[in-house]
């Protein structure tokens, strides 16, 4: 950390914490050709948004893409959110391409993401529920240990959920969020870790007062002894091993490694 200077970031009161549970599902109840039509729909109906907008001077608003396409994809079989996630994601898409300088997209994974209304979660049976177009329904099986289910059960709160296939499997991704109250810390402990010596600076909020101390590092002595007994090992690349002096040698410097 030489020539570092160290920071102390606080974080707000009441942030929200993201996590994602991905695993392997297999159908329990439905038909696979159901939620395999439903997959391949969805990425083609994004494909003809991102076509539509691709050559528009400028992105249009979700506002302006839900009175363009909202009727249109209902019309079509979709749900209320299933219409929602496809033009919010052409419209994500379209808007990453250009700002990178990209050519149009143009979409090949089956995928879509789900709205929390568009699917039922049972973490405690390991089954989800997913809502598909033109009212059918399919019910697919976790394959994922239950103690680490388990953990969401409490606390958290699932938004939104993917659902994909790949390489003759489908794979569910379900993001969790919650709330994390974060405690006012009473003293702050900065370590500065050098190659000759490891500093650190204790701040006192209760008593308001600042405490350094010096510690000597052994990296100097260590990278040393490290670097005989490489120079031992490079000397005699084919005999080291064999021969019982240089063998000896090399475990002495080894031995003085692990006292530091």
């Amino acid at each position: 950390m030489r020539g570092q200077t160290a920071h102390i970031r606080a974080v707000p009161r009441g942030k929200e914490v993201v996590r994602t549970v991905k695993c392997r599902a297999v159908i329990e109840k439905g038909r696979a050709e159901d939620l395999l039509e439903f997959l391949r729909l969805w990425r083609d109906r994004v494909q003809w948004i991102v076509d539509l907008i691709w050559n528009l001077p400028k992105v249009p608003t979700e506002s302006q893409l839900h009175q363009w396409f909202y009727n249109i994809l209902r019309q079509q079989g979709f749900r209320a959110h299933h219409v929602k996630q496809i033009y919010k994601y052409a419209r994500a898409v379209v808007s990453g391409a250009k700002a990178n300088g990209g050519s149009k997209p143009v979409l090949r994974k089956l995928a879509a993401r789900l709205d929390k209304y568009d699917y039922e979660l049972d973490l405690e049976r390991g089954i989800v529920v997913l809502k598909l177009h033109n009212g059918k329904t399919v019910m697919l099986r976790l394959l994922q240990r239950r103690e680490y289910l388990e953990r969401y059960r409490r606390g958290w709160q699932n938004y939104e959920l993917v659902v994909r296939y790949e390489n003759g499997s489908f794979w569910v991704c379900i993001y969790f969020k919650r709330r994390v109250e974060f405690y006012v810390p009473l003293s702050t402990l900065v370590i500065d870790v050098n190659l000759w010596s490891i500093s650190m600076l204790l701040v006192d909020e209760v008593r308001n007062r600042a405490t350094v101390r010096f510690v000597r590092a052994p990296f100097e002595k260590y990278l040393k002894f490290r670097w005989r007994a490489h120079l031992l090992q490079k000397q005699y690349p084919r005999m080291w091993r064999f021969s019982k002096r240089i063998l000896a040698r090399v475990r002495y410097w080894f031995r003085l490694l692990e006292m530091c």
